[in-house]
């Protein structure tokens, strides 16, 4: 079996379990690409992709490794953070102003919903580029600012569970619009300082 990462080719002969071939992708990844797929036998999978090593492993001939660079990556990361923040900053103190009211409906609990999955997105983000080998400048603050949002967790988790509106509304206020703000400038400097800003397609 061959598997091939740009130019690093790694030929594998001897009985091989799943587990073997993870670790050799891996392997040719390290830090310096991150993984989108394989492509098996000239097949692309992006799904399921350690079930079809395992039911394929025995008659797979090559498989080529999906994957974008470090930076790349990073970039396509930051400007979907940077993205989505402004277009959050924008609706948030709407949000805050419909929970504090006493007629709060089930729109404006959709809207908290969406927003706080928008939060675990760019905690997500936060931590990956925090852990690349790609530095990008002030992300200090914005761990910072995560840390500051994370430790809010558990009362605002009690807070939905008991739909308490206000105390959901002041979280959002003192912290996840903070985060979005320090989101909107760390990504803003980033493209202004250190990376190309990536072209819309």
């Amino acid at each position: 079996m061959e598997i091939r990462l740009g130019e690093r080719v790694e030929q594998l002969t001897e009985k091989l379990t799943t587990d073997d071939v993870i670790a050799t992708i891996n392997a040719l990844l390290g830090e310096d690409f991150y993984f989108e797929g394989l492509k098996i036998d000239g097949e692309v999978v992006q799904d399921d992709v350690e079930q079809v090593l395992h039911d394929r492993l025995s008659s797979i001939q090559t498989i080529e490794v999906l994957a974008v660079e470090a930076q790349d990556f990073v970039i396509g990361l930051l400007a979907s953070g940077e993205e989505y923040a402004k277009r959050a900053s924008k609706h948030a103190p709407q949000l805050v102003e419909a929970l504090k009211s006493e007629n709060v409906n089930a729109e404006d609990w959709a809207n908290v919903n969406d927003i706080l999955g928008g939060v675990q997105w760019i905690l997500s983000m936060t931590e990956v580029i925090d852990q690349s080998i790609i530095e990008v400048n002030d992300w200090e603050d914005l761990v910072q600012v995560k840390e500051q949002f994370e430790a809010q967790l558990p009362t605002l988790q009690t807070a939905m569970e008991k739909e308490e509106s206000v105390a959901i509304a002041t979280t959002i206020e003192k912290f996840v619009i903070p985060y979005f703000a320090t989101v909107q400038r760390v990504t803003k400097e980033a493209f202004d300082e250190q990376f190309t800003r990536p072209t819309i397609q």
